[in-house]
């Protein structure tokens, strides 16, 4: 049974992204016992939470799938270094959240996942603005568009590229 609403949520994550919150707030967090299906939990959950646009300044749910996933070098690991560096970004620690977002780049770039690594580019661009470092932005804006066009993303590329034109009006 929790496999399969798990499993259900994950379907949703893109087209529903606020289902697939529902279904997984509504899982019995005491029944989820083994680690493996913790780490999965606290990672899909983290996504929905995202996707909602709720921004989490807790590490906990990301902190779980990290201790499971690190050192796999998969996918999971990468999301969950991901999603790490935005709880990192929303609790105000920059520095913490650029070496998460490499953490996971370095994997991306392994899986060949272009879509993950603009949207890694697209989140480093957003805290070099934060820390005020447009020169940076710009640069990291600019892989974003290139990983979002080999991704064939036209919508999330010229979303970056409004973006870039910003960073440099901005410079």
């Amino acid at each position: 049974e929790i496999d399969r609403t798990m499993n259900q949520a994950e379907s949703l994550l893109q087209q529903s992204p606020d289902s697939a919150l529902t279904l997984l707030e509504n899982l019995p967090r005491k029944e989820i016992k083994t680690k493996g299906r913790l780490a999965r939990f606290a990672l899909l959950k983290s996504a929905a939470l995202d996707k909602n646009y709720i921004d989490v300044t807790s590490d906990s749910l990301s902190s779980v799938a990290i201790g499971f996933y690190y050192g796999r070098n998969n996918k999971d690991e990468m999301l969950a270094w991901y999603y790490h560096a935005l709880v990192q970004r929303n609790a105000l620690s920059y520095t913490s959240s650029i070496v998460s977002l490499e953490k996971a780049e370095r994997i991306a770039k392994t899986l060949g996942d272009y879509y993950q690594l603009g949207l890694i580019f697209r989140n480093k661009a957003k805290l070099f603005n934060l820390t005020n470092n447009n020169p940076s932005a710009i640069e990291n804006r600019k892989q974003a568009i290139q990983y979002f066009k080999c991704a064939d993303k036209p919508t999330y590329q010229a979303f970056s590229e409004l973006d870039l034109a910003i960073d440099y009006l901005n410079n």
